[in-house]
């Protein structure tokens, strides 16, 4: 049986991959099911395999990376039942062969994902990462990458991490190689747009993990001064989006708040301790705005910037 991301093979005791090279584009697969070990992909359940719902993990070995496949194998063990992980190969003479690559992913997430009732497959490609994780999701997925927190400058390369958020279809979950386990989620609710898809994924997150919800908007006074008029609307706003968007959720815990100050830094401040950041990325006809970039790097919590 082969599944939808890979090749299947006869079950054995510890981990094993077939690597098929195919097509005019050098690509390996390997597909298993990871409980305790890997097993072979023909006992998992087609139900499984054929889920439109997947979380997917950029993998390069770094210390970022492992904090984010702790963080999804976390995340599909709560709900999810599959997780991708893939991993870029460059594309030169002096990279290793596709199999062996293969073969060396798979040693190092053994132990790491070893999480029962999570299916595994590892995907090896060649090229770029960016380009390679692009090309791995589509807009029903949730893309998990590590993200090494670096403060900005003048002229600076955005990061992987930025850059995925900016251009993909989907959910990006960026995890700082320093992330902490935290507890909670929280969200930041822009009220002129409302928010309503960070808002969505944001409460569901926190039923899953069987939390409460913090809404948080950041204000500014008008003109500088207290307006006392002013933040009681901002207030009803903000009570009006979480409505709006969570009436799927009504015994959630949910607390709003308003908050002043620069927003990435206030919505940072505010998931210290968090198990999760949530933002949305905006609408598809921009790119995601410099406060996305600001909160990637200035959040030690995961951040998942939401389509």
């Amino acid at each position: 049986m082969v599944g939808r991301y890979g090749a299947s093979w006869p079950p054995r005791q510890g981990p094993r991959s077939r690597c098929p090279e195919t097509g005019p584009t050098p690509l390996c697969r390997c597909a298993g099911s990871v409980q305790g070990a890997f097993q072979s992909a023909a006992t998992v359940p087609e139900r499984r395999l054929t889920m439109t719902t997947r979380i997917v993990l950029g993998w390069d070995g770094s210390t970022a990376s492992r904090a984010a496949l702790r963080w999804a194998t976390g995340r599909v063990a709560g709900g999810v039942n599959r997780l991708v992980i893939v991993h870029a190969v460059p594309a030169d003479d002096r990279a290793p062969a596709l199999s062996a690559a293969a073969v060396s992913v798979t040693a190092s997430i053994t132990a790491d994902a070893a999480v029962p009732g999570v299916d595994l497959d590892v995907e090896v490609h060649r090229g770029g990462p960016v380009a390679v994780l692009l090309g791995a999701v589509d807009a029903d997925c949730i893309l998990v990458v590590g993200h090494d927190v670096v403060p900005s400058a003048r002229g600076s390369r955005p990061s992987i991490a930025a850059r995925l958020v900016d251009a993909a279809p989907c959910t990006v979950v960026a995890v700082p190689a320093d992330a902490p386990s935290g507890h909670g989620v929280v969200v930041g609710v822009d009220v002129r747009s409302g928010s309503a898809a960070a808002l969505h994924f944001a409460g569901h997150e926190a039923r899953r993990a069987g939390t409460a919800l913090r809404a948080v908007t950041v204000w500014s006074r008008p003109g500088g001064r207290f307006d006392a008029g002013a933040r009681r609307e901002v207030l009803q706003t903000l009570e009006e989006h979480v409505e709006e968007a969570l009436r799927d959720l009504p015994d959630l815990d949910i607390h709003r708040e308003l908050v002043e100050g620069p927003v990435a830094r206030r919505l940072a401040d505010a998931a210290d301790g968090a198990a999760l950041l949530v933002v949305g990325a905006g609408t598809r006809r921009r790119r995601t705005g410099p406060v996305v970039e600001q909160v990637l790097r200035a959040s030690r919590t995961a951040v998942a910037v939401v389509r």
